[in-house]
């Protein structure tokens, strides 16, 4: 069974085969999960993700929108510090 990237977007990280596992968590791929919700997306579509280096996630490292906008989390930009 081949896996691609594509089958594993917007799943969770708990639904996932074994194989699928060894997937996200083994093979070079452009995959990333949200810390909170374990929701699978692609680490560069900048309108999925929100990382910690640009915005405060309240302890965590990356946020997919949804737990992003439920935490209330901002952007230093929308803070007013300078990264």
């Amino acid at each position: 069974m081949e896996i691609n990237e594509d089958d594993l977007i917007d799943r969770y990280v708990k639904d996932l085969t074994p194989i699928e596992l060894h997937f996200l968590e083994n093979e070079d791929n452009e995959l990333n999960t949200c810390n909170k919700c374990e929701i699978i997306k692609n680490t560069w579509d900048t309108d999925e993700f929100k990382w910690d280096c640009d915005h405060d996630l309240k302890g965590y490292t990356a946020l997919c929108c949804e737990c992003y906008s439920e935490l209330g989390c901002k952007s230093f930009y929308e803070m007013g510090i300078d990264c």
